[in-house]
């Protein structure tokens, strides 16, 4: 039986999400439960192009952020699955085995987050496309900061990790992140939504109000073991 859930927010990018399934099918050593969280109104086109394929759609509605789709599929995955990999739609695993590698990193730890470069942040600092343990969610009632509408999403994991020394960063494991910054993709309307400089203003307050907060310190205190 599984024990992994990919978990994949996606948005006006059917096509992206094909490629991603294909990646997966490729590399992915061990079984998996693949989840793509779907605007309720793109549902028919992403059931067009998906046909077929190892994945599962989790409709939701239309003006869900992309924080708020993590954590409404980690709430309905993670009494199932020990690990969930959080992902993007412009992700593609590159390495073979990624997933047993990176979840074999984390171990027994009842927090732990693991993850390689993406391409953009070739040093670690910033962790993309991790595969966290559930017990994130049990814990908290999330796996993405609420309040956040985009960004620092990963700055989160990044300082709870880096507070229970229980980040795993792994060089040889490659998810590649095809971001319009790298040049690697055209600046389509996801990113331009993604970009907006007024949201992402927001996201920092939020993000800052909570690390240098009570937020952070009461975190902290559930996800230590």
């Amino acid at each position: 039986m599984s024990d992994l859930a990919i978990i994949v927010p996606t948005k006006g990018r059917p096509k992206l999400a094909r490629r991603l399934v294909h990646a997966i099918e490729r590399t992915a050593h061990e079984d998996y439960e693949l989840v793509f969280v779907v605007n309720a109104s793109e549902a028919a086109v992403y059931d067009r192009v998906l046909a077929g394929r190892n994945c599962v759609m989790l409709l939701v509605p239309d003006d869900s952020t992309y924080p708020s789709k993590l954590n409404h599929a980690a709430e309905q995955f993670h009494r199932s699955y020990r690990y969930l990999a959080l992902l993007n739609d412009d992700h593609e695993p590159q390495t073979p085995g990624w997933d047993v590698k990176l979840k074999n990193a984390i171990g027994d730890e009842a927090f732990g987050i693991a993850y390689g470069p993406d391409g953009i942040w070739e040093d670690g600092r910033i962790p993309s496309a991790p595969v966290i343990t559930s017990s994130m969610y049990e814990r908290l009632g999330w796996v993405a900061l609420p309040g956040l509408h985009h960004i620092l999403v990963d700055n989160v994991w990044w300082d709870l990790s880096e507070a229970l020394g229980t980040r795993h960063f792994l060089p040889d494991v490659r998810i590649q992140h095809h971001h319009y910054t790298t040049g690697a993709a055209v600046k389509d309307e996801t990113y331009i939504e993604t970009s907006n400089q007024g949201h992402q203003d927001e996201d920092s307050v939020t993000y800052f109000a909570w690390r240098d907060g009570e937020g952070y310190l009461d975190a902290i205190a559930k996800l230590d073991p």
